[in-house]
């Protein structure tokens, strides 16, 4: 019955070992995530800022610069955004292997409290077990001392008629000599 629990006990620890991995692994890509998201904001914030600025001070000669400048930026942008979508589609898997962890350890918990519900109902048959073993000794020990008892008496009884019958032959023959 330990080697069971010992096995549980093991496949608990390493749920919760695996468990605590991914947990790690959400929280890096959660911050990971939200530094892309943070580039993503100055990209766009720097973008606007730029054209702003652009629009304001430049004279044609700098619109060649401006164009590149914004295509620069929106390719910047959509590398974060593709970014984002990864990290998106790695938290999500992430989640799934972790509910996938939680369901294997409610498992195993619940096959530990399954052996460990079994190892109490054994207990408590071994105790009944051994409740009827001392009432059967009992029982045999009060049959043997009425069966000692018998013996006793039939001892006494049958040693009383021994003796009466010997008294008898004895009287018998003194008076046999007595008469000879």
């Amino acid at each position: 019955a330990d080697a069971p629990a010992v096995a549980t006990r093991d496949a608990l620890r390493d749920a919760s070992a695996e468990k605590i991995a991914l947990e790690d692994r959400l929280a890096t890509s959660v911050s990971a995530l939200a530094k892309l998201r943070l580039d993503l904001t100055e990209a766009r914030a720097h973008s606007v800022r730029t054209q702003e600025e652009a629009a304001a001070t430049l004279t044609q000669k700098h619109d060649a610069e401006v164009d590149a400048r914004s295509v620069e930026l929106a390719t910047r942008a959509d590398t974060a955004r593709e970014a984002e979508n990864a990290a998106n589609a790695a938290a999500n898997i992430i989640k799934v292997e972790r509910d996938g962890f939680k369901r294997k350890l409610a498992d195993a918990e619940s096959s530990r409290k399954t052996l460990e519900n079994d190892k109490f109902d054994l207990l408590r048959m071994l105790k009944s077990l051994e409740s009827e073993k001392s009432d059967v000794e009992h029982q045999l020990r009060l049959a043997t001392e009425q069966q000692m008892a018998m013996q006793v008496s039939s001892a006494s009884r049958n040693l009383s008629e021994t003796a009466a019958a010997a008294a008898t032959l004895s009287e018998a023959v003194v008076a046999r000599e007595a008469a000879e």
